[in-house]
This record gives C-alpha cells, sequence and structure tokens, in this order.
C-alpha cells in the first residue's frame, strides 16, 4: 500500500454541514469520509481539517460541536490563521498572533484533554519575505502561551518524500491538489498517470512497522530510519 494523508483547508461549510433535521449533509467532505470507511473498514477514517477564523464550518454556534465530532472519530484538526493571512509582508508580531491565537482559539473548543494543534497549513503557500521571521510558523509565543507546529504544510505542487528520507522537512511538506480545476497539470489525476508509467517511483510501504524498505539506489538518502532494520532490494530483479 501507499500511505496517504487527506487534508482539507479553511473550514469551509461544505466540509461539514449539519442539516436542518440534525444529520450531517450526505454530500459533505465529513459525510463522505465516514461513509467510506464503513464499507471500507481497512481504509481508515483519518484526515486533517486545516481552519481558519472563528466560525469553522460555517455554522455559528456549532463550533465546538464539529470539532469534537472530527476528534472523537480519529480525524484531526490543524491551524490555517486567524484571518488567512499571507505572511510575505507581516511582522514577528503579526505571525505569532495569527498562529498562535488560532491555536489558542481552537484547542479551547476541544473536549479530549492533552489534545494540541500542533500542525499547520500555509495560507496560499506564503512564506515571510525576511528568513529571519519563517522560525516563527513553526513556534512561538502569544499573550503568553507559546505554540510549536511539528508539521507545516505548503500548498499542493509535489508527492511528498518519506519521513525517512534524508531530504524530508518537516517544515515545508508538499501536498498534491485533489481537485478537478487548477492544477496546473500537477494535480492528483496528473500523478496518479505519472505512477502508472514510473512504478518504481511510487512509495509502498511493506506493511512491516520495524522494518524499512527502500531500493538499493535510494540507499544515500536513508540515513535516518532510528532504530529500525534498514532493507535493501534491487529494483531490476
Amino acid at each position: 500500500y501507499t500511505p496517504i494523508v487527506i487534508t482539507f483547508d479553511d473550514g469551509n461549510k461544505n466540509n461539514f454541514e449539519y442539516l436542518e433535521d440534525g444529520t450531517v449533509n450526505p454530500e459533505s467532505a465529513v459525510s463522505l469520509l465516514v461513509d467510506f470507511n464503513k464499507s471500507h473498514k481497512d481504509f481508515p477514517l483519518e484526515a486533517t481539517f486545516f481552519l481558519t477564523g472563528p466560525s469553522p464550518f460555517s455554522q455559528k454556534g456549532l463550533e465546538a460541536e464539529k470539532v469534537n465530532f472530527i476528534i472523537d472519530n480519529g480525524m484531526d484538526i490543524g491551524n490555517h490563521t486567524q484571518n488567512h493571512v499571507n505572511f510575505k509582508s507581516t511582522t514577528e508580531s503579526e505571525i505569532q498572533k495569527e498562529v498562535g491565537a488560532q491555536a489558542q482559539f481552537l484547542e479551547s473548543l476541544v473536549k479530549t484533554e492533552g489534545y494540541e494543534v500542533n500542525t499547520f497549513a500555509l495560507p496560499f503557500g506564503i512564506r515571510p519575505k525576511e528568513d529571519a521571521l519563517k522560525p516563527f510558523l513553526a513556534s512561538g509565543n502569544y499573550n503568553g502561551t507559546p505554540y510549536k507546529n511539528i508539521a507545516i504544510l505548503n500548498v499542493g505542487w509535489n508527492p511528498a518524500l518519506s519521513p525517512y528520507d534524508t531530504r524530508f522537512d518537516h517544515t515545508s511538506i508538499p501536498r498534491i491538489r485533489a481537485s478537478e480545476m487548477k492544477v496546473d497539470n500537477v494535480g492528483m489525476y496528473n500523478y496518479l498517470e505519472y505512477f502508472d508509467k514510473h512504478p518504481e517511483e511510487r512509495f509502498i510501504s511493506d506493511g512491516i512497522e520495524s522494518v524499512v524498505t527502500i531500493p538499493d539506489d535510494k540507499k544515500e538518502f536513508m540515513d535516518n530510519v532510528g532504530d529500525k532494520e534498514l532493507y535493501l532490494y534491487s529494483p531490476n530483479r
């Protein structure tokens, strides 16, 4: 199997909508994921929703209920800033407010003890112009409360490298857009076609947690496996 991570940005209403009768809109993303998991038990119910602003999913008064439904069902919420700001020309204090305040707000909605909002998706995929300001995307402090992001996600463009690859950067994780529009020929279907033509480039898990299996010609990128066993094979045999 090839592992994937499903993500949604912004927290739009079509991600998660309650109808007037109290049921979840069957065409919303959350309902589709839940239903698919019910009929495909081997496909886990996992996705991350990166939320912007004071009213995630755009149904006032239901913010906490929705956030906790997502977490209680094994999915996650992440940070997408307070105002979907363009970080290109922001200051140190503005960055920390946008990231820190939103993390605090989202965590205030969560009932699960110890749950941390520690993943972050960049609005527009844009970072501050000044290099000295970029670290504040990963960690900082707002109103005396620190925040730390263990993963920062870019706008969709390329498939991500394995976390065991030495080129992997947890502060700059690429994504692929699943939309059929405005993908500039690097969307999901483009890469499905690419990997069909180049199966040797697609990452496949061997399913053994204690072993990392890679083609022998990729060994130079894999000195980051920790206490796991590294198994090499020749793709040409």
